[in-house]
Parts: C-alpha cells; structure tokens; sequence
C-alpha cells in the first residue's frame, strides 16, 4: 500500500474551469445525500464512473469535508480531477494492489473519521464480500462517510 500525494503533479498555470450545473442524476446523488451511505457503481468503461467520483469529491471539497481516494486500479489522472476543479493539493490517494488491501485501506479512514468521502476505485474487480460491504456500510452510517465503490466491469 502506498499513500501518493498528487499535488506533485498539480498544474499551477491549469485554469480551473466552471464546474457545469449538475444533470438529475448528480443532483439526486449529491454529497449530502450520500452522507453516511455506501454506494456501488460500475459501468463498462472507465469514464462514467470517475466522473460521478469526481463530482462527489469537488461537492466534498466545496463543502469543507476530506475527500479520500483508493486506487487499486492505479493513480487517477490529475489532470481530468484538477480541470474539474478539485484541489490535487487537499486530495490524499491510497494506491493498493489488491481489493482486500484497498477494502482495509478504506475501513480504516472510515474509522479515523477522517474522510468526508471514501472513493474505492476497484477497476475491473467485480466481487467484493458481503461482510465487508455490510462491515463499511455500518462504518459509514456511524461516521456520516460518503462511501463509493467503482468498478469497471
């Protein structure tokens, strides 16, 4: 596991662009709304679903909570989340090697209260446990931890 700060790869002259108003989907699921709910989404292809993960951590951001990334599917592109407004200086990403590894990685900011958001980016993994989902679940209702699950299937 390792703990990778993407602010090395922050673009100083990068204008940020005006984040566009939200389609019915986005606002149904809203930071707010996802407070203290855990949330799997997966779509074939990489693009809708680091999209919607990108939007909930700019809601994040703007709203003064944590945002967390895990990554088994690697480092997310910088320059997409950055031209999406999102502050790669505030942003910690968690890159791990396996799905257990990143499950564990995300149990334990849930526990740490830290995060406002948990983003588990899984990639092409399609099973994860039901204990370990429940186990998080009941971690994210007792934290008020927005918890997504992607995964590209």
């Amino acid at each position: 596991m390792q703990l990778l700060r993407l602010d090395d790869l922050y673009f100083e002259d990068a204008g940020l662009f005006a984040t566009p108003p939200p389609s019915k989907a986005e606002e149904l699921l809203n930071f707010r709304m996802l407070q203290g709910r855990l949330c799997e989404v997966s779509s074939f292809g990489v693009q809708a679903v680091g999209s919607l993960a990108a939007r909930q951590v700019w809601e994040a951001q703007q709203a003064g909570a944590w945002p967390v990334w895990i990554s088994k599917a690697g480092i997310p592109l910088a320059e997409d989340l950055q031209a999406c407004g999102i502050d790669l200086r505030a942003l910690p990403v968690i890159c791990t090697e396996t799905t257990a590894q990143s499950l564990h990685a995300a149990e334990r900011v849930m526990r740490s209260s830290v995060g406002g958001v948990v983003v588990i980016d899984l990639g092409d993994e399609a099973y994860v446990p039901a204990a370990m989902m429940g186990r998080m679940l009941k971690l994210a209702q007792r934290t008020e931890t927005a918890c997504l699950v992607l995964s590209n299937r």
